[in-house]
Parts: C-alpha cells; structure tokens; sequence
C-alpha cells in the first residue's frame, strides 16, 4: 500500500514512534495508495491519542481517500 513508517505506527497505536517520526521531520499528510494519510489510519483504528497528537501537527482533517472518506468519517464510524 506504500505505507510509510508513520502510516503503520499511526495504524498499529504505537504512539511513541509517531511521535520520534513527527519529531524527525516525517510528512504528517502524506497519501498511501488508498490515499490515506496517518489521521485516516488512527482514526479508523480509535487510536485517539494519536490521532490528537497527528492534529497539534498540522495534519489535514479533510483529506479524503479513494472513496472520499475523511478522518472525521473514521472518527465518527469509531464513536
């Protein structure tokens, strides 16, 4: 899917490496294949902390993937 190392850590709930990935310098807003940036992937797995965390940074809360899905859509399918 060309998912990036903050792709699977925004994913897989490790916060802790998405951290030191956003620290280092990793493109908060970048697309996989599906157009999924990272806050799609923590909000369609409830990874809140994350994905507040992916927010403080600057991420985009409109972008939409392939079917024009948004992080808000995650959010709110999530509770």
């Amino acid at each position: 899917l060309n998912s990036t190392p903050l792709h699977l850590s925004s994913r897989n709930g490790h916060k802790e490496i998405a951290e030191k990935l956003l620290k280092a310098g990793a493109t908060v807003d970048v697309k996989d294949n599906l157009n999924y940036t990272p806050l799609h992937l923590s909000a369609r797995s409830g990874h809140k902390e994350i994905a507040e965390m992916l927010l403080k940074a600057g991420s985009t809360v409109d972008a939409k993937d392939i079917l024009n899905n948004t992080p808000l859509h995650f959010s709110a399918r999530n509770g």
